[in-house]
């Protein structure tokens, strides 16, 4: 009856757990017998997360929605439309757990990217999976500390940076992504994907992006169109909805392979008007290619909790701005919460804090990461920022280097 490729995602008795969207769709959890301690919780929670995604891009056209846990083989979801089914032991850990929602939130989100909004485009997978990724980030957001989302996107960007080779890179958009490994694949899919959606959101603005996105998915969706998706009409979207012309940014992030490299250093003065922060930032990657795309730059000054954010524009691959502050700065970080994908290197090797200076706060980092590996669960206590080379570990060599700069403060011009 079935093709030799068909496997059973469904293999025991389920136990059905209920809740309801605002505009009263019902949605069921459906739980094997046995396992259902947090069943309700993620009903509650898939309701929850259809209201936000029918909030933040368009109503929810289906008129229910079904949670179904199979085998843990599954290893992650799937999608289509009105249910989206998930590997086994997603059900039974708690939403407590950190980012236990993050599955759920991105096969739901294909509610919208794949299935109400359809992909016509081939060689741009990334229109559905990097859309999806990039809304399971926006309800992470809303519901846990904005830093650990800020970390999966930096965390997205290091994986690709040691895993995935030049030559085992292609464009988000190219019939290149089908020859990849699978990890290359999702490295540009899905982790580029989202995050260049996330850059865009900087580079427009958070109210501005939003309504963008809004005016895509409206457009697009089934019940008002039977066109399906493409870069093309994507670009065209947001450019009719903003005003912006995005085609450099398209070719460049889109249309091409490789990442920005930042240099940067920080200079703290005075002028007339108060304390200030000179920042510079030189991009220093291979080839000719320009990312026109600003920095954010957080400055802590006064006795402030919260940086002051500012915009750090360039001309051509420099950019040298200095920011009149509300006090006597503190410390400085370039793109805090990773809104780039691409590498920031700070010009004071050392200054692991971003205090502007070399210290002993920064050796107590160093210290604790010591022997910390990237992307090694053995080795847990990996910071990036401690690792002064850049090589993937933290060890003697990055202490040296941590010695040749120890008492320095940031300077520019020398």
């Amino acid at each position: 009856m079935f093709p030799s490729s068909y496997f059973g995602l469904a293999y025991a008795e389920y136990e059905m757990f209920g809740a309801e969207t605002s505009d009263g769709a019902p949605v069921n959890a459906f739980v094997h017998m046995g396992s259902t301690d947090a069943a309700q919780d993620w009903a509650d929670i898939g309701a929850d997360i259809i209201d936000a995604f029918s909030d933040w891009f368009s109503p929810y056209l289906y008129n229910k929605h079904d949670l179904i846990q199979t085998l843990d083989i599954l290893g992650g979801g799937v999608g289509p439309q009105s249910a989206t089914f998930y590997y086994a032991s997603a059900f039974t850990t708690p939403p407590t757990d950190w980012p236990a929602e993050s599955i759920f939130s991105h096969e739901i989100g294909h509610q919208w990217w794949g299935n109400m909004i359809g992909l016509g485009d081939a060689v741009s997978p990334w229109l559905n999976e990097g859309f999806a990724e990039y809304s399971s980030r926006l309800y992470g957001y809303e519901v846990w500390p904005s830093y650990y989302q800020d970390y999966l996107y930096e965390l997205y960007f290091r994986y690709f940076q040691w895993y995935v080779l030049p030559n085992g890179e292609a464009p988000m958009s190219s019939y290149d992504l089908f020859s990849l490994d699978a990890l290359g694949y999702q490295a540009i899919t899905y982790w580029k994907g989202s995050h260049f959606l996330r850059m865009l959101q900087w580079y427009l603005g958070d109210d501005v992006f939003e309504d963008a996105m809004r005016t895509y998915a409206e457009t697009y969706r089934q019940d008002e169109s039977e066109e399906v998706v493409t870069v093309d009409k994507f670009r065209a979207s947001l450019e009719a909805s903003t005003g912006a012309d995005l085609s450099g940014v398209f070719d460049r992030w889109v249309s091409r392979t490789g990442f920005p490299v930042y240099e940067w250093a920080a200079e703290f003065g005075e002028n007339g008007e108060g304390s200030t922060a000179r920042i510079r930032a030189e991009q220093v990657q291979d080839g000719n290619l320009i990312y026109d795309m600003p920095l954010a730059v957080s400055i802590w000054s006064g006795d402030a909790d919260e940086p002051e954010i500012f915009r750090l524009e360039f001309e051509g691959k420099i950019a040298d701005e200095t920011f009149l502050l509300d006090g006597e700065p503190r410390g400085v970080k370039v793109d805090d919460a990773f809104w780039i994908w691409g590498d920031k290197i700070p010009v004071l090797t050392g200054d692991v804090n971003g205090s502007n200076t070399v210290d002993g706060v920064d050796f107590i980092y160093l210290a604790w990461a010591q022997g910390g590996e990237a992307a090694s669960y053995e080795h847990w206590n990996y910071y990036t920022e401690t690792d002064l080379n850049r090589d993937g570990r933290v060890d003697a060599e990055d202490l040296d280097l941590f010695n040749e700069t120890f008492g320095e403060k940031g300077r520019i011009d020398d």
